[in-house]
């Protein structure tokens, strides 16, 4: 009996630590760069639009400076970002539920992007699982 009670806690222990990892992976943040959030930037990038914009510049111009800039932080694992040629894709839907906001786009090529609000301004957030995971769990 006393066997089971000790599987059954250790099985408690670990589902909690395994519950606790997943919720600081899901609300783990990057370290937000300052220079990307003095009063300039974040009246650049006061709505979604205005960050979507950016976001489709930084691609087509291929900066990683401005790429960052739209992300609100230095990222070095992003230096092969997409790059984009052609013509910038219409929002067709903007859905913003709090401080967060999805776009998608019209045309051939539809995109979903995923944008957040942070210290005064949106953020562009490439998508990962994170991303992926706080969106179901929101229902958004």
């Amino acid at each position: 009996m006393r066997k089971r009670w000790m599987v059954v806690g250790i099985a408690v222990v670990l589902g909690l630590a395994l519950i606790g990892g997943a919720w600081k992976w899901l609300s783990a943040k990057p370290e937000w760069n300052p220079a990307y959030f003095t009063p300039e930037i974040q009246e650049r990038y006061a709505t979604p639009e205005q960050c979507y914009e950016r976001y489709v510049a930084a691609l087509q111009a291929a900066d990683a400076t401005l790429y960052y800039e739209v992300l609100g932080y230095d990222d070095p694992n992003v230096a092969g970002f997409p790059r984009y040629e052609g013509p910038v894709p219409e929002i067709e839907t903007l859905a913003v539920k709090g401080d967060r906001a999805f776009i998608l786009t019209s045309g051939p090529e539809r995109w979903e992007v995923n944008l957040e609000y942070v210290n005064g301004r949106w953020v562009f957030q490439p998508e990962t699982w994170a991303v992926l995971m706080r969106s179901a769990l929101d229902g958004f």
